[in-house]
């Protein structure tokens, strides 16, 4: 009977059962009850009573750590339906990285995000770890190289776009004024960054890419030579996806392509760390 009584807890776990449940302890001489309940959460509970001549009353309370972040994460591909669902409890933040360097953050909620239809390989990790953990391909890697960067364009660029030719602007996203390097035209939108420093940016965040006319299309940042985050928005300004990317080493036709999938009219490039971690839908207001 002993024995039966130890193996049931181990038959339910080999099953599938998750545990449920808690542990107290109550110190002798103590009205104090400490206890653990099943999600890891501590607890102190202070309990007392009073006598009176219609019978006796308890009086309790206590105090208990705050629950944790909870999120729901949606990832499906782009043109598909269906989706599979996350449930992530313990972090006000996580980043969603497909295919190694391409980078979606994600806060607290309930959140879809769209990865591309082929991609091979998609992970869920810590939004602090993105550059040990989203890494895992060649084109994860920090290089100093040259290469060519696409942007929506009928021709590879070549060259490097004067820091002096791109006009500052001034845009708010996040609640926040940034001041960014303007890439207006088709020669601008082209080169970029291309072997620009952070001090070619000349005390700017970052750079604004302004299409005519809303694109499909992608970004690449082979020539960079810092990590660079890639924001993607609609015609209204609405946040549509973001990246966290590394430069190229390989030819422009094999680099990472940063693609959110939807048309898009705006882009911010800016060096990581430079702009915080913006949630799906958030406006770019000039």
């Amino acid at each position: 009977m002993i024995l039966l009584s130890r193996l049931v807890p181990l038959l339910l776990l080999l099953g599938g059962c998750g545990f449920v449940g808690g542990a107290t302890y109550q110190p002798p001489m103590l009205p104090l009850v400490f206890s653990i309940d099943q999600d890891g959460l501590f607890a102190v509970k202070v309990g007392g009573s009073i006598a009176t001549p219609i019978g006796r009353f308890g009086i309790e309370g206590g105090l208990k750590e705050k629950s944790e972040d909870t999120m729901v994460i949606g990832l499906s591909r782009d043109g598909q339906l269906g989706e599979q669902r996350f449930l992530v409890k313990g972090r006000a933040s996580v980043a969603v990285c497909s295919d190694g360097p391409s980078v979606t953050y994600v806060t607290a909620g309930a959140v879809r995000v769209t990865v591309r239809r082929g991609a091979s390989t998609v992970r869920v990790v810590r939004a602090d770890r993105v550059a040990q953990d989203c890494a895992g391909s060649p084109q994860a890697e920090t290089v100093r190289g040259g290469g060519a960067r696409i942007a929506p364009k009928d021709e590879t660029p070549s060259g490097r776009l004067d820091p002096s030719e791109a006009a500052t602007v001034a845009v708010g996203v996040g609640g926040r004024a940034y001041r960014m390097a303007l890439a207006d035209t088709p020669r601008k939108t082209s080169l970029g960054m291309i072997g620009w420093t952070r001090g070619d940016l000349g005390g700017r965040d970052g750079m604004l890419y302004r299409y005519a006319v809303p694109n499909y299309g992608f970004h690449i940042i082979a020539g960079y030579t810092f990590t660079t985050d890639l924001l993607f928005f609609d015609s209204a300004g609405r946040l549509l996806h973001g990246f966290t990317g590394q430069p190229c080493m390989l030819e422009p036709a094999s680099c990472q392509r940063y693609d959110p999938g939807f048309p898009f009219s705006y882009v911010i490039e800016a060096p990581n760390g430079n702009l915080p971690i913006l949630p799906l839908g958030t406006l770019l207001q000039f």
